[in-house]
């Protein structure tokens, strides 16, 4: 994915499934460690905050990634896979699937983000965002 307007934002989706007809939808794929993956009840934040970028960004894509006229992408949920490393290893299937919907929340705190970013980037050397040190 690359979209350069409103922000500038990249990434690479893992997988786009078609679970409904002529819609993609995006699945993100995570391994996890045997003990963090008992644990796991919920998606991580910072994968919540991964997968809400790429819906964001969907509708915005620049990117030459290549699908057919006829499929829509969705951008109003997204999934997020979990697999154990201990199952990888074995080759049995303990997996965890968690269905993500666009939050407002997370949207704000990326927008934020990117908008910093921005900024920083088209003022360039006059300002950068903050925490960033300019290595020159």
């Amino acid at each position: 994915m690359e979209v350069n307007d409103p922000w500038y934002l990249t990434g690479h989706m893992d997988l786009l499934l078609e679970m409904e007809e002529n819609v993609l939808t995006i699945n993100e794929l995570k391994s996890i460690s045997k003990d963090g993956f008992k644990k796991l009840d919920a998606p991580k934040g910072e994968h919540v905050q991964q997968v809400t970028s790429y819906m964001m960004g969907g509708d915005k894509d620049k990117s030459k990634l290549v699908i057919p006229k006829r499929y829509e992408r969705n951008t109003d949920f997204a999934y997020i896979t979990y697999i154990s490393k201990e199952a990888l290893e074995r080759s049995s299937k303990a997996y965890k699937v968690f269905k993500v919907r666009r939050n407002p929340i997370y949207e704000g705190i990326i927008k934020e983000k990117l908008d910093e970013f921005k900024e920083g980037y088209d003022n360039f050397p006059k300002k950068l965002p903050t925490g960033w040190t300019p290595c020159f």
